[in-house]
């Protein structure tokens, strides 16, 4: 089995590379690469800050007491999800390469892109933040076992887990998020600006982002159709797989809002690193597509579903006040 995989894996490099540059290469220039990856790191490090200011120290010490949430969705995240997707891919049968990269994906951790969206949907940000930290720590161990466990049967190439860029996330939790939660317990007023102006940044970061991830590598929308369809559902079974998880153990609606988040949220740079250490260059382009194609409609649906979350808690809001009116006036709905 092993001599056919390689074999197999060999026919494809040889394959791939007799075609012409032209039609492998897509619109990359590296100048802009490294300025999307340097005003990418600032601009997050000022959103963590910004959630920061959002986050009350009892707030973080309650969800650190009780793990139930926490560890449930380190087991969606690390377990359930690589299989949903190794399952997806055995039965789409995708490309050999579009399959490597889906499966790639399914074994990052969580992205800081939850925490945001999160914020939006009036989530519990301190678990969202608290859930990305733990998920990108076990990432440096979970990531390689899952690597070990599911690509075996699609690749022979050996690959390289990019442990500086998993501390380059812990970074970005660690030492921004305690700033604001300073800020909070010191001026509390300026903190309500701060984390209103981060939720902005963060916006314009993500489209920024995705309008950037378009010109670079246009070549991902002619992807075939399993790629779409993988790329288009997983977001939103993972928000499934994390709401009905939570529901199970009766968790409180913003709690059961962030872990459906994170769980649907994969960190893609992280993928897209580990595919450029580990794979060919006249390879990785094709393996990246679907982690590039993942990260566009991922980032699309959290809106939707934050937009969603946000729509819902105003007609709550709205038959609240009504109910209240309703009390001190019955003649009121007249």
């Amino acid at each position: 089995m092993a001599d056919s995989n390689s074999s197999f894996m060999h026919n494809i490099y040889s394959t791939i590379a007799n075609v012409t540059d032209a039609n492998l290469v897509p619109t990359f220039d590296p100048v802009v690469q490294k300025v999307i990856d340097i005003l990418l790191m600032i601009f997050m490090a000022l959103v963590m800050m910004a959630l920061g200011c959002t986050i009350q120290l009892e707030e973080l010490k309650r969800q650190l007491r009780r793990p139930i949430g926490m560890g449930m969705a380190m087991f969606c995240q690390f377990i359930m999800f690589p299989a949903l997707v190794f399952g997806l891919v055995h039965a789409l049968k995708p490309d050999k390469l579009d399959g490597i990269g889906m499966i790639l994906l399914g074994t990052c951790p969580g992205g800081a892109i939850s925490n945001i969206v999160t914020f939006w949907a009036g989530g519990n940000v301190a678990l969202s933040v608290s859930m990305t930290f733990v998920s990108t720590a076990l990432g440096i161990g979970m990531t390689p076992l899952n690597l070990w466990i599911y690509t075996q049967n699609w690749t022979d190439q050996s690959t390289v887990v990019p442990y500086i860029n998993i501390v380059i996330t812990l970074f970005l939790v660690m030492v921004p998020v305690p700033m604001g939660m300073l800020i909070l317990w010191k001026f509390p007023r300026a903190a309500v600006r701060v984390a209103k102006l981060g939720s902005v940044i963060g916006f314009f970061v993500i489209v920024g982002v995705m309008t950037l991830s378009c010109y670079q590598y246009p070549r991902m929308f002619h992807s075939g159709w399993q790629v779409w369809l993988v790329a288009g559902l997983l977001p939103s079974l993972g928000l499934c797989l994390g709401f009905l998880m939570s529901s199970v153990f009766r968790l409180t609606y913003d709690v059961r809002k962030a872990i459906a988040i994170e769980i649907s949220t994969q960190n893609v740079a992280l993928c897209l690193t580990l595919i450029v250490t580990s794979f060919p260059k006249d390879i990785f382009f094709q393996i990246m597509i679907f982690p590039l194609l993942f990260g566009l409609l991922s980032s699309a649906t959290l809106f939707l579903f934050a937009a969603l979350c946000q729509f819902v808690s105003y007609i709550i809001k709205i038959n609240q006040k009504r109910k209240e009116k309703e009390l001190i006036d019955p003649l009121y709905p007249l």
